[in-house]
């Protein structure tokens, strides 16, 4: 959506082997042990395994590329038992291991992730006093090379009194034994706490959902609606090759974000969320099973990331608002609203009018930010509703999910599908999709909406727009950490904020951020003469004279 906090491929705890020393082709035996704390809950993990001599291994401990640095300072303890003898190396991050006498390996380990600490990273390690969520690559450790294949059983024991637990791996997550690398198995993940816990069946498959106690709305109520949309998106490409899905939705303050690995799907949500904010996003980031995921286009070597985002994340995003639609979770006017919103993002986007080109020429220059990340998605969302228009002109029985499900049908399982194939195909439902991407991808045109797309009901008017000025220069102002480049006569001025103000913290300040809420002030705190105070206001600029639809009367 995940747009959403970039995702960036983990690579976890890892073993240097010296000399001759190798791990024996056998099983690793796990065990993990939460022990809740005050304001955490810690893990106990032991490890045994084989090696074939006593030569000494180097360990490299955790290293976390979600985006935590230096997650190994979680580490609170670190020791050998049954004879495994381990010692300090020079680097911070490493351990030397020797095996004891019998060529095995223990060790246990102690990890107390600080949740504070962890809070302001999407993807970290997910801890309170009353629940843990990890990736295997944030506990795990890698014996051999990444690609060595083995087996490993891990065992949750002592589980604290009335909590669940869960696991990508498995629906049996208390004792779980699975083949593969690390490499395989690095993304998998392990959780449990005191969660609301609600299961259902789909077509014959578990579906379960576990809601964090924190967040603030029923969870009754989020598990209904998940299921819906659960049913609906995998009635929709007739996919139920699932052996279970296991939805979790945790707590993250001043975060939305969602991540889908096999048999499962987290979201990190603010626990203050609004609850349609909060199924929008798992109606948008579930839709990546399929668009961008079963079903993607292939890029050519020197093709950037984000040529084809105007699909994977464009129709995905106008898929996932007809999704609630249908389901009966958001109203007409509130899909609308949603159509009308991709108008305003696009109109104040200062990359707007840009080519397919000139983003590139940002993204070589590390400039490709959230703000041209997303125009993409805009673009692509109006595209998608000018396809939906042109499909349901042709014929009144079919719409763009249509379209979707018999591409979807129409590839080879498990391969990428090329520009061609995807535009050909859109042409048997005379939808003129490849002098589209060119004119308003390729070329970065203005797109043109007919006024009939939402049909009779909706009509496209000029209507004046807020555009949104922060009023101060937000990058140098964090860089000095002195409120900068005030802007006369701005909604920041008016409210109080001064240059030279000691700048402490700012939040809702992401206009196209994931997590920007238009009905909420930005809120900054500065310090001025020894004084700290909050000020607060609502970022609007100059009018922008746009299109939106309204109802007719």
């Amino acid at each position: 959506m995940k747009v959403k906090n970039t995702i960036i491929i983990l690579v976890g705890v890892f073993f240097s082997i010296q000399s001759h020393s190798q791990v024996v082709d056998t099983t690793f035996f796990y065990t993990l042990k939460p022990i809740v704390q005050k304001d955490r809950t810690d893990i106990e993990v032991t490890l045994n395994f084989g090696v074939n001599s006593d030569t000494a291994i180097h360990v490299e401990l955790f290293r976390d590329f979600y985006g935590t640095p230096q997650l190994y300072k979680y580490i609170t303890s670190f020791k050998g038992i049954n004879g495994t003898q381990v010692r300090a190396t020079n680097l911070p991050d490493e351990k030397l291991v020797s095996p004891s006498g019998n060529h095995e390996v223990s060790l246990r380990y102690y990890i107390s992730f600080d949740p504070a600490m962890l809070e302001k990273v999407s993807f970290a390690p997910n801890f309170s006093s009353s629940h843990f969520h990890m990736a295997a690559c944030q506990w795990m450790l890698l014996a051999g090379s990444l690609k060595t294949m083995h087996i490993c059983n891990v065992k949750i024991i002592q589980p604290p009194q009335g909590w669940s637990f869960y696991c990508s791996m498995s629906d049996q997550p208390n004792d779980v034994t699975f083949e593969g690398s690390f490499s395989d198995n690095f993304s998998n993940y392990w959780g449990g706490g005191a969660y609301s816990k609600k299961s259902f069946s789909v077509k014959g498959n578990k579906l379960n959902i576990f809601t964090g106690n924190s967040i603030h709305h029923s969870s009754s109520q989020i598990a209904e609606a998940v299921q819906k949309i659960v049913r609906y998106q995998r009635m929709l490409f007739n996919d139920f090759d699932f052996p279970f899905f296991t939805v979790v939705i945790l707590p993250r303050k001043e975060n939305l974000a969602g991540l889908k690995v096999k048999n499962m799907f987290m979201c990190y949500v603010d626990p203050g969320i609004s609850i349609k904010q909060l199924y929008y996003l798992m109606a948008h980031e579930m839709m990546h099973e399929w668009l961008g995921g079963k079903l993607s286009i292939k890029r050519n070597n020197n093709a950037p990331i984000f040529k084809f985002h105007w699909f994977t994340e464009g129709f995905t995003d106008y898929l996932a608002n007809k999704c609630l639609l249908e389901l009966g979770i958001i109203s007409k006017n509130e899909f609308v609203k949603a159509i009308n919103r991709y108008m305003v993002n696009i109109a104040d986007n200062q990359y707007r009018d840009y080519s397919l080109n000139w983003l590139e020429g940002l993204s070589k220059n590390g400039k490709y930010g959230t703000e041209a990340t997303k125009l993409q998605y805009y673009r692509g969302a109006l595209m998608a509703l000018q396809a939906d228009e042109a499909i349901r002109k042709n014929s009144k029985q079919y719409s763009l999910e249509h379209f979707i499900k018999s591409l979807y049908q129409h590839i080879v399982k498990g391969e990428e599908i090329s520009e061609d194939t995807l535009f050909n195909f859109a042409d048997t439902y005379h939808l003129n999709l490849r002098e589209k991407f060119t004119r308003y991808i390729i070329n970065g045109g203005s797109i043109i909406l007919t006024g009939g797309e939402l049909g009779s009901q909706y009509k496209l008017n000029e209507k004046k727009v807020p555009s949104f000025q922060l009023g101060f220069s937000l990058s140098e102002t964090v860089k000095k950490k002195i409120i900068t480049d005030v802007i006369a006569g701005s909604k920041a001025e008016k409210a109080g904020l001064e240059n030279g103000m000691e700048f402490i913290n700012i939040s809702n300040e992401n206009r196209f951020g994931n997590f920007f809420q238009y009905e909420r002030p930005v809120s900054i705190t500065v310090s001025a003469a020894g004084i700290i105070k909050k000020i607060e206001y609502y970022p609007l600029g100059e009018s922008m004279t746009i299109l939106q639809y309204s109802k007719t009367r």
